[in-house]
């Protein structure tokens, strides 16, 4: 295989790869219909709401318990208390926003 296509070829991998990776990160980000949007190179209106709350959450010792936690431990935690919060959002018809990576200045 000649060097440019080569390079053609790993570009245009990465690129699918690349695609696939921003539409993952919409869906957890936004809600379904606007995802769906997205992915069909449709544009998004904002939305305005009379009201709004935002909950943010903590937990406190997180990286000691784990440290002293097997992995799987670990995961089972995590499991049960996002199951309880989405039991819980589930009952009040509201949307949740994911934010895996969040980073706060003290």
């Amino acid at each position: 295989m000649l060097p440019l296509a080569k390079n053609i070829g790993l570009l245009s991998r990465w690129f699918v790869h690349e695609k696939k990776m921003v539409l993952i990160r919409a869906s957890l980000v936004a809600c379904r219909s606007v995802a769906d949007s997205l992915k069909l190179g449709s544009n998004v209106m904002p939305e305005l709401y009379k009201d709004a709350s935002v909950y943010f959450s903590d937990i406190v010792s997180f990286t000691t318990l784990a440290s002293e936690s097997t992995p799987m431990e670990v995961v089972d935690f995590l499991n049960d208390l996002w199951t309880v919060f989405d039991d819980i959002i589930n009952k009040f018809n509201v949307y949740k926003v994911r934010a895996y990576r969040c980073f706060v200045s003290r």
